[in-house]
């Protein structure tokens, strides 16, 4: 199973993305970095504007 690509139009993303990273037990600081290189599109557009000044937030700011 891999982690799903998210190109901002996918609401159930967030959801899967939980699973995936229960199923393989991915520990809390690593689910950001693994979510960053799963954007696509107008979602990672978005994703470096924000990051552009300021530290990759948390998982669970990024999904809240």
């Amino acid at each position: 199973m891999d982690l799903p690509v998210f190109d901002g139009t996918e609401p159930a993303w967030v959801s899967r993305c939980r699973y995936y990273f229960r199923l393989y037990k991915i520990p809390e600081q690593y689910k950001t970095g693994m979510a960053e290189v799963n954007l696509v599109g107008r979602a990672l557009e978005w994703y470096q504007g924000y990051t552009a000044d300021r530290d990759p937030p948390p998982w669970g700011v990024l999904v809240s």
